[in-house]
């Protein structure tokens, strides 16, 4: 026998359910679809403490992505692993040295071979670059080159080769730098290449198919790399991993494209 109780509740069920479908008409998605069924439930009061569990539990199924994360093994992937935690994170670098996968993002051979061991993914967030450190004056052929076909060439490879693979709604993050903005001696390949990165999210944003986003982290120096970088970088505030964490989290998990998400002191 079903309870006076039990059928009041279904019947408030069945209201909210109703109440529902015209707010999701323009939402094709389940996640949409969960999320406006459980406040409806609420709003009716006929939704358990467990029955609610298991519906934000289905959710979070579904909302978590298939990211793979480039330079995992480094400083800034590191920070960038800390926005993903919900996610289920591939990771991939040049050396490989522990990480899922080995790529070298200046062939565009290596980064095919990725993507098709990987499998449908959801998100790219790249968080590698190299780049060589002299004056302008000093700079060589080679030292540009091998800067440009990293930082900038790479990157944009990247999504030119992604765009076959990733799946419809995806996105890719990419990696410039605060010295393109705030430029300092020897560092003029890192501020070219990363102005470069940054305008060229800014514009081709405007030409990706299925409501494919791509937006880039645009972070100034890191304190676990202030050992590093700390002495050519004199006046500057190093930030938190975790800060820029949240950059990439805003970029993956949010609805943003073609923006340079600046995180600075």
């Amino acid at each position: 026998m079903i309870s006076q109780a039990a059928r009041q509740r279904e019947k408030r069920f069945s209201r909210a359910r109703d109440a529902v479908k015209p707010a999701c008409a323009g939402h094709r998605s389940s996640q949409s679809f969960l999320l406006y069924l459980i406040q409806a439930c609420r709003d009716f009061h006929c939704i358990t403490g467990r029955l609610e569990y298991r519906l934000l539990k289905i959710l979070r199924g579904i909302t978590m992505k298939n990211v793979i994360l480039i330079g995992a093994q480094g400083h800034m992937g590191q920070a960038a692993m800390t926005g993903l935690k919900k996610h289920n994170v591939i990771t991939a670098s040049r050396s490989g040295t522990g990480c899922d996968h080995t790529v070298d993002i200046t062939s565009k051979a290596s980064i095919k071979a990725l993507f098709e061991k990987v499998g449908p993914f959801d998100a790219v967030v790249n968080t590698v670059g190299y780049c060589e450190y002299a004056n302008f004056s000093e700079m060589t052929d080679e030292q540009w080159d091998t800067t440009i076909q990293s930082k900038m060439v790479g990157q944009i490879n990247l999504v030119n080769v992604g765009l076959n693979y990733i799946n419809d709604g995806g996105s890719f993050t990419l990696i410039s730098g605060i010295l393109n903005v705030k430029p300092i001696p020897v560092a003029i390949a890192d501020a070219t290449t990363s102005g470069a990165i940054d305008t060229f999210v800014q514009c081709v944003a405007h030409e990706l198919p299925r409501q494919v986003r791509i937006n880039v982290v645009n972070p100034t120096v890191l304190e676990e790399a202030w050992d590093v970088y700390g002495e050519m970088m004199p006046g500057f505030q190093p930030v938190p991993g975790a800060l820029v964490g949240k950059a990439f989290e805003r970029s993956v998990d949010g609805f943003i494209t073609g923006k340079v998400i600046f995180v600075d002191a």
